[in-house]
């Protein structure tokens, strides 16, 4: 459960943490045209799980950030910039890849 045992102001902190590494997690993905289906298989969660990380309902850990910045191709570290400079950074960032091209580098 999150949140746990934490003054409310952190619990409020964590939660807008975890629904802006969402956005930032699902924007990629659409901008990647990958769908969550795809990354879901390629991370070996299911479907449920990754819908969560995207959602914001659940936290994401560095492993699971790592995994998903490596398959989309994208700097975990631009995940930390503020939400506008990300979209920035992955729209402007030239790289492209197609769903198909994802699904071959990632049987």
């Amino acid at each position: 459960m999150r949140g746990k045992n934490l003054p409310n102001d952190l619990v409020f902190e964590e939660q807008l943490f975890a629904e802006n590494m969402g956005m930032k997690i699902k924007f990629s993905r659409k901008f990647r045209k990958v769908t969550q289906s795809q990354l879901a298989k390629s991370m070996h969660i299911t479907f449920q799980q990754f819908q969560k990380y995207e959602g914001g309902q659940n936290s994401i850990s560095v492993f699971r950030l790592h995994q998903i910045s490596s398959k989309l191709n994208i700097d975990i570290s631009s995940f930390f910039l503020p939400l506008a400079a990300f979209i920035n950074y992955v729209r402007y960032q030239n790289i492209d890849i197609t769903s198909q091209e994802f699904h071959e580098q990632n049987e």
